[in-house]
């Protein structure tokens, strides 16, 4: 999968990436040392009941991504960081197609051709996954992985 680098900062000590990927959608990361708690935490094996502290963080739709990632060590300036990702491709997350039409035009034009359907914000429920908006998303995500809490706590 292709992206591109919307957003790379720092945040409470934690690097913090947005994305926004060839297939019409932004994504969000943060970076965790080695040492810390949740290094190389999240990769299930097998669906349980025991869901790892990372699997538990409130992100949009759950956290799907735990890896090393050396793209975006290098992006971030970091060096073997463990990366938790969440995506904004879900049935309420509207299309960016200024975004992907500026980035990815050919990717998206072939999506288009082959019966993909833009998702707008008609009902008040959908809303459009912003660069702002999935920044402050890292940072939520930065204050529960430091504080332990949530944006409902």
């Amino acid at each position: 999968m292709k992206y591109k680098v919307e957003s790379s900062f720092e945040y409470r000590g934690l690097p913090c990436l947005v994305l926004f990927y060839d297939r019409g959608h932004r994504c969000g990361y943060v970076g965790v040392p080695e040492g810390h708690q949740l290094y190389e935490m999240g990769e299930r094996k097998e669906y349980s009941e025991d869901y790892t502290e990372v699997e538990m963080l409130d992100t949009n739709g759950g956290t799907n991504f735990f890896n090393h990632h050396p793209k975006f060590d290098e992006v971030a300036d970091v060096k073997n960081y463990w990366w938790i990702g969440w995506d904004y491709d879900h049935s309420w997350d509207e299309t960016d197609g200024e975004a992907w039409k500026e980035y990815f035009p050919e990717d998206m034009q072939y999506s288009l051709d082959h019966g993909f359907r833009f998702r707008h914000a008609y009902d008040g429920y959908t809303r459009r996954a912003t660069i702002p908006y999935v920044a402050h998303e890292c940072q939520c995500v930065v204050d529960q992985i430091i504080d332990g809490r949530n944006e409902d706590d």
